[in-house]
């Protein structure tokens, strides 16, 4: 299902059609983005990402590009666990090294395949307004503050085009759009619901209403957590070591 769809679910659910977006004429129909439902259903996501086994295997594996004579890069996204990192180099994608985590960095000048990173930038809290992301350039690094994901700093500033690889677990992508979807829509499209609409009687503060849906929810996720245990039986992921 995509978010339209998920919109119509949620609705079928509560009976809260207000909830969906306006057209000029004042019809509420699912496919209007933003809906002031979303604000549930991306609060109902981000709950079951959390739900989901702590010990699961990485559920994401992105990559990034570091340039030639730099030696830092940005994620697309926030992790919430960073379980491996390789480097490939860009002319031979059999090469592939895998980079040891440290937790400080310091920039030696010298140019070179990467052989250590660290995070450089500091994760969002509720004491900091916004994250500090490290731009690096040929010359210099300059610490900027801006709203983003987290960066890698490596030890050594590229000495050509690197590809890095990362397997993690991270949130799933939030749908922007009517069209867009997510891991939960696609195989959990109830849930998702389900999810939402607990997050909605949270806020009409219905304790009996609210309690009704985490149960239901939280049964779901223990079959699926349940899952896991035989992914792992079955070694299923041991690839990404």
């Amino acid at each position: 299902m995509n978010t339209a769809e998920i919109r119509q679910l949620f609705v079928d659910l509560t009976g809260r059609m207000d909830l969906l977006g306006q057209d000029a004429k004042g019809e509420y129909l699912s496919t209007i983005t933003p809906a002031p439902m979303d604000v549930y259903l991306q609060a109902g996501l981000k709950t079951l990402d959390r739900m989901l086994a702590t010990d699961a295997p990485g559920n994401v594996l992105t990559q990034i590009n570091l340039e030639r004579g730099f030696n830092s890069a940005t994620l697309p996204f926030g992790f919430r666990q960073i379980q491996a990192v390789w480097l490939i180099s860009a002319n031979n994608h059999n090469s592939r090294e895998a980079l040891r985590p440290v937790k400080e960095q310091s920039d030696t000048g010298s140019l070179g395949a990467p052989e250590t990173y660290a995070l450089a930038s500091l994760r969002a809290n509720p004491h900091l307004s916004q994250t500090e992301d490290f731009v690096a350039t040929p010359q210099a690094n300059v610490a900027i503050p801006t709203p983003g994901p987290l960066s890698f700093l490596f030890d050594k500033r590229a000495d050509q085009k690197y590809i890095v690889q990362i397997i993690g677990v991270a949130h799933n992508f939030v749908p922007q759009s009517e069209f867009d979807s997510c891991w939960w829509f696609v195989e959990h499209p109830l849930l998702a619901a389900k999810s939402a609409a607990y997050h909605l009687e949270v806020a009409y503060r219905n304790t009996e209403g609210a309690n009704d849906w985490l149960r239901a929810v939280a049964e779901d996720m223990r079959q699926l957590n349940a899952d896991w245990i035989v992914q792992e039986e079955g070694k299923i992921n041991d690839w990404i070591s």
